[in-house]
């Protein structure tokens, strides 16, 4: 996909939009008729669509670009114009060490995560922004410079993209990389003393802060995958980026859905059902926010939700929800008439509502009767804890009867809430 069909896909993104906003501006003060509300929904899916195939674009055009940069390289060094950094010179070692282990020259393969990894993620590009890479590892302390392309590159990058509590995080605050994976214990203060006025001479009465702790561990992620040996061999076909892309995309997924939802048993603790309830639906809210023009519904209800996160997390806060219900809240309108959810100006920058981003998650449940269906807040009031070292496992034997070579992939993890201030949800009414 050329740059061209992702400009065009962006304008009928646009299109659609400006559709929803338009029949929402016609319906404002009735229930819209059956036609309107299937137009509606029509578009809504077709919102999500565009997304997708615009996202994919993305995807293509930024792995274009990076073999257009490695072919750059690699005629520079044939022709001895530059030597090579060491960094990249050690890269190559990990290539060729990993092609190695893929065509079973050698048993097992240990790839390091780069601490570096841990930058946050650039909320506004949605990307990595390798200009500000910053390390947070408890074990190691050393700085260095931007993290060129990699395997363990690319195997974090299409992590993070299937991971949407990584995304929405916009600072690196409670990311914590460690070299082991032993248990962790994570201090926390939940509440902080307090001063008062004394007289001279007078008695200071005391006033402790409580801390308590919360301990992280180290949860098996795992992948399997089976592919030929001829794809193996194939030095045209690109085994680095097949393969980080099919175990970072399984190993996200499974992660994602259990920072979510998870029950913190042999997985990480979810964050859903922790939050403290921000707003709630009155009656004739269980499928929806409700008529924009009644009081105490509509946009009202997420205005409710933002304020009910205090200042210094409202301001660095991201809106959470499944794509259905942002088709639901892209129709609304402030009180004034205005437009409170805005479409990202440039291709692959993210949506805002009510000045702030929207980052969808599949795993967040669609609006239904008690559904805790959108959040909103800093979620670096989340804990996401990785152990750096990913590790790869080949078998020659397993699908021998099928000749494909299999292999294994292992993340471990761990994640759980740390501060409900932090973060607050909007429940769905009962009827």
């Amino acid at each position: 996909m050329n740059a061209e069909v992702v400009k065009r896909l962006w304008e009928k993104r646009m299109g659609v939009i400006h559709n929803l906003q338009a029949q929402a501006f016609v319906t404002e003060n009735r229930e819209p008729t059956a036609e309107e509300r299937s137009a509606d929904e029509a578009w809504a899916k077709e919102l999500t669509e565009l997304d997708e195939k615009i996202k994919k674009g993305l995807d293509e055009l930024e792995r274009e670009q990076r073999s257009s940069d490695a072919f750059d390289r690699y005629q520079k060094l044939t022709k001895g114009q530059n030597e090579p950094h060491p960094r990249q010179a050690g890269e190559s070692e990990q290539a060729q060490g990993l092609r190695a282990f893929l065509k079973g020259e050698t048993r097992s393969f240990d790839i390091e995560i780069d601490p570096r990894v841990q930058q946050h993620f650039n909320l506004e590009k949605r990307q990595w922004n390798p200009d500000v890479w910053e390390r947070r590892d408890l074990l190691i302390s050393e700085s260095d410079a931007p993290m060129p392309t990699s395997f363990s590159g690319q195997l974090y990058e299409f992590l993070i993209a299937s991971v949407g509590v990584l995304k929405a995080k916009t600072n690196t605050d409670n990311f914590l990389l460690t070299a082991s994976g032993e248990n962790m214990v994570l201090p926390r203060a939940t509440a902080y003393g307090g001063a008062a006025w004394i007289g001279e001479g007078a008695l200071i009465t005391e006033s402790d802060p409580t801390l308590t702790s919360i301990t992280l561990s180290a949860y098996g992620d795992k992948a399997l995958l089976d592919i030929s040996p001829e794809l193996v061999e194939d030095s045209g076909f690109d085994i680095l980026g097949f393969v980080a892309r099919t175990m970072g995309r399984n190993a996200g997924l499974l992660a994602d859905a259990a920072y979510v939802n998870g029950d913190g048993s042999a997985k990480p603790t979810g964050f859903l059902a922790g939050l403290t309830v921000g707003a709630t639906g009155p009656t004739g809210t269980s499928v929806s926010l409700g008529t924009q023009a009644t009081a105490g519904q509509g946009s009202d209800l997420l205005v409710d939700l933002q304020f009910s996160v205090i200042e210094p997390y409202r301001d660095r806060g991201v809106w959470m929800m499944n794509d259905a219900s942002v088709g639901k809240v892209a129709r609304l309108k402030g009180s004034g008439g205005e437009i409170i959810w805005q479409s990202g100006l440039v291709p692959g920058s993210p949506d805002t509502l009510l000045g702030r981003p929207i980052v969808t998650d599949p795993n967040i449940p669609v609006m239904a009767a008690n559904a805790k269906s959108i959040v909103f807040g800093d979620f670096s009031g989340y804990a996401v804890r990785i152990v750096r070292a990913v590790r790869f496992e080949r078998s020659d034997h397993a699908k021998f009867e099928n000749d494909l070579v299999s292999f294994k992939a292992v993340l471990r993890t761990d994640g759980k809430l740390i501060d409900t201030n932090a973060m607050k949800v909007f429940v769905n009414s009962a009827t």
